[in-house]
């Protein structure tokens, strides 16, 4: 079965930023991409959003379509798409990182290395340095859950 990673950024309606909309949308997504075999890393930052999907490439299509045709996102932008033989974020069939909520060390790196854009860390705009934030999220990701268990 052939797999696929595609990265997309979008700008998300207010109503998908509350903490307990969204906490329950990532509950959804969780159990469906799970089933689907899809993995994934969604990176909020303001109102912007990052999200890599990866996963079986019927599947991975379905999704985005939905998505694409969700009204609670609004100019959506493909960055990348394509073939993958290991997915890059195993770990889940979905997780959320709100770049505000970051250590501030962390932020400082991040700030430093995207720039800020209307006081938000800056979402890039081409692939190479999108694959780079989320990359940086998951290592973000991975150390907050180290620190959860000890």
């Amino acid at each position: 079965m052939k797999r696929c990673r595609l990265i997309y950024r979008s700008l998300a309606d207010p109503s998908l930023l509350e903490e307990t909309y969204l906490s329950k949308l990532v509950a959804r997504a969780q159990e469906r991409n799970a089933v689907a075999g899809i993995t994934g890393l969604l990176v909020l930052s303001g109102n912007r959003f990052l999200q890599a999907l990866e996963g079986p490439v019927g599947f991975v299509n379905e999704l985005v379509t939905k998505i694409i045709a969700d009204k609670r996102h609004s100019r959506f932008e493909l960055l990348s798409y394509e073939q993958s033989a290991a997915p890059v974020f195993y770990d889940w069939s979905m997780t959320v990182l709100r770049l505000e909520e970051v250590p501030p060390a962390t932020r400082e790196v991040l700030v430093a290395k995207y720039d800020l854009e209307n006081g938000s860390i800056r979402v890039p705009e081409d692939s190479f340095s999108a694959h780079s934030l989320l990359l940086d999220a998951r290592w973000v990701c991975v150390a907050q859950e180290k620190a959860l268990r000890a």
